[in-house]
């Protein structure tokens, strides 16, 4: 199995999702002996679309200056990198009641026609199938229920994302109230919690913390 890992928070060792996240890709690498690719958007932050890229993006290929090939040449290794995964691990704060605009950037790279998705007569098809996704959200409060829930736009707009390019296999681990003095202790604890019970459902007998 090829496992992407794709980190977002700026926080590095801070990070209680980047902290989950890991004990997750750790022990998925362990029971299914994967081979793991790590991107860090924090480190490398993908850049935003420009007007050359949009140019080059809504040129058929064929007729693509070598400027616009240039454009194109980031967008294709993050494209190829995430097609060549089977499963993906992304790990993210919740700001604001979305993503990281850094996690945005790579989503928007990574959708793209003639890679991911494709135009029909019937309107559009996704290209990418039989993968899975979790996805770690790290939140000061509590968003997966309650008064909050309304107001969590993580969850509806990365589901209807992927599901674009026929991802639909998303699984969301929540580290919840890292800012509230009731949880905030217990957030990380409890998620990797979670983890292990789902990994022991898919036959991992003792998941094992992720080194330090």
């Amino acid at each position: 199995m090829n496992l992407l890992s794709i980190d977002v928070s700026p926080r590095g060792e801070r990070s209680r999702s980047r902290r989950v996240a890991a004990h997750l890709v750790h022990n998925l690498a362990a029971l299914h002996g994967a081979t793991v690719v790590r991107r860090d958007l924090a480190q490398d932050p993908p850049p935003h679309l420009d007007a050359t890229f949009l140019d080059a993006y809504s040129t058929v290929p064929q007729e693509r200056t070598a400027q616009q090939n240039t454009a194109l040449q980031y967008s294709d290794t993050l494209v190829d990198e995430f097609l060549a995964a089977d499963t993906i691990v992304i790990s993210t704060p919740m700001w604001n009641f979305n993503v990281p605009s850094t996690l945005k950037s790579w989503i928007d790279h990574i959708v793209r026609l003639g890679r991911t998705v494709n135009t029909t007569a019937g309107g559009f098809e996704g290209l990418v199938a039989a993968k899975k996704m979790y996805v770690v959200i790290a939140s000061g409060d509590t968003y997966s229920h309650g008064p909050l829930a309304l107001y969590d736009a993580v969850t509806p707009s990365l589901r209807a994302a992927f599901s674009f390019i026929s991802l639909h296999d998303l699984e969301f681990i929540r580290v919840e109230g890292t800012n509230q003095p009731r949880t905030r202790d217990s957030a990380v604890t409890d998620a990797i919690t979670g983890i292990d019970q789902r990994l022991r459902r898919q036959g991992a007998e003792s998941p094992a913390p992720a080194p330090a």
